[in-house]
């Protein structure tokens, strides 16, 4: 794990002239105004304190604000002194500033270029300081990484140019996500679904259309056959024909959204054979593990170990995109934004129409507004706006808890869909699509003009 941490985080100190002091003054001694000289022989914590201003964007989220507002009473507490507060538009242009997220000064609009949704760099130029990340949640961990350089002094200076970088998709990425040509199912050589029932078009409309085929959900994916809440369980259901798959999302220690039904790692994983082995927490809080330290776990089926690991929403997505549609259950909803958490990740991954299923039409109208000029999302809220103007624009009704009061076989869904409940929820989705192969008939989507 160590040597996979050296890979993917780089950190690069250049033309440094000089060694911060053993005794700097108290912030509230260093006075204006500030030089080269200064930069390079200053600790950076009584600088920051005294003469640096935190700027965020004037509309940047609230987790982002708080974490700025954290890390100010963090140095407060330890310098008696604390950085301003304020944001990009308040605030006029200054050389000691440090910028949180996204703002529009130029050296965040620079470092924001090169980051993926998931990814967060810190960097230091000619004393002005930016961290951020690709999104909200990762400027948060971005904050959280800065905070511990600054206090363990990992960071030496202010005068000398640095580079921190977290590239989440070179080093994480499982191969199964990039390459789902390769998969070959369990049950490949026993079931062959229809072609309709593969065809995501259909599949969109099936679920906007107020007559016709029942619709699945498959939770947690291929249940039968893999992990729940795996990759091979969701791509499972997907190459089944399922045509929406429940996942449940919740938050890593470094604000990593991955993919676990309960709060904890003690029913789903061999947490027990590993906890506190190796540097590993011995909590089995997902909350107390960072992203990193579950990759050492893997995922129990029948209550063994397997080959797979805790995926997380960033893969998932990829597999979902323009396969099926993404049935969205977020256990930790109060820390989690659609806009600025979910979005940047639907986005990267082109898994944006996957989501319509879960947050609806009216996010997707939203959605399309931020990238007006993305011609495939486009004609997909075109295609709704038709599908979904004979429905009043709804979705099919359905329940989750219908499967004990029906039960999970071909009677129950037939007795759910004459009740009025048009998607189902399933724990066998294999089940249900070698039902929908022979008993069902595909919906044939309304032409555009």
């Amino acid at each position: 794990m160590a040597c996979l941490a050296a890979l993917m985080l780089t950190a690069l100190t250049v033309s440094c002239t000089a060694d911060p002091t053993e005794d700097d003054p108290p912030a509230s001694e260093i006075t204006s105004p500030i030089t080269e000289e200064d930069l390079r022989t200053y600790s950076p914590l009584p600088l920051i304190a005294s003469r640096y201003t935190l700027i965020c964007g004037s509309k940047a989220p609230e987790k982002v604000r708080l974490a700025a507002e954290e890390l100010a009473g963090r140095i407060a507490e330890s310098e008696k002194a604390s950085p301003a507060i304020s944001t990009d538009i308040e605030a006029a242009p200054s050389r000691l500033e440090l910028l949180i997220g996204e703002t529009d000064r130029a050296e965040s609009i620079e470092a924001a270029e090169s980051l993926g949704c998931m990814d967060y760099t810190i960097r230091i130029k000619n004393g002005k300081i930016a961290v951020l990340g690709g999104s909200p949640l990762a400027t948060v961990q971005a904050v959280r990484v800065f905070t511990e350089m600054l206090f363990d002094g990992r960071i030496e200076n202010l005068g000398s140019d640095f580079v921190y970088e977290y590239d989440y998709d070179r080093f994480f990425v499982d191969s199964l996500a990039l390459h789902a040509d390769t998969f070959v199912p369990k049950w490949a050589s026993h079931f062959t679904p229809q072609p309709w029932m593969l065809d995501f078009d259909e599949k969109v409309y099936a679920l906007t259309c107020p007559s016709g085929r029942i619709t699945s959900s498959a939770h947690r994916g291929d249940v039968v056959n893999y992990p729940e809440n795996s990759l091979e369980a969701i791509l499972s259901a997907i190459m089944l024909g399922a045509d929406a798959v429940e996942i449940d999302i919740r938050l890593t220690k470094d604000n990593v959204m991955v993919l676990m039904h309960d709060d904890t790692l003690l029913r789903t994983t061999d947490w027990q054979k590993k906890k506190g082995k190796n540097g590993l927490p011995k909590s089995p809080r997902i909350e107390d593990w960072t992203y990193e330290q579950l990759r050492e776990l893997r995922l129990l089926y029948d209550g063994k170990p397997t080959e797979s690991l805790i995926p997380t929403l960033y893969e998932a997505a990829i597999l979902f995109a323009g396969r099926a549609q993404i049935h969205f259950d977020c256990k930790v909803s109060d820390k989690i934004d659609r806009d600025t958490d979910i979005y940047p990740l639907a986005e990267e991954t082109g898994s944006r129409s996957s989501f319509f299923y879960t947050f609806g039409y009216n996010m997707m109208r939203k959605w399309q507004r931020y990238d007006s000029e993305d011609v495939e999302f486009r004609n997909f809220i075109k295609k709704i706006t038709v599908y979904l103007a004979q429905s009043g624009h709804s979705l099919r009704k359905s329940k989750f808890d219908l499967l004990s009061k029906y039960g999970d076989d071909p009677n129950g869904w037939t007795a759910t869909y004459k009740d009025g409940y048009k998607t189902v929820f399933t724990d066998n989705i294999i089940l249900f699509c070698r039902y929908s192969a022979t008993k069902q008939e595909p919906l044939e989507p309304i032409k555009l003009k």
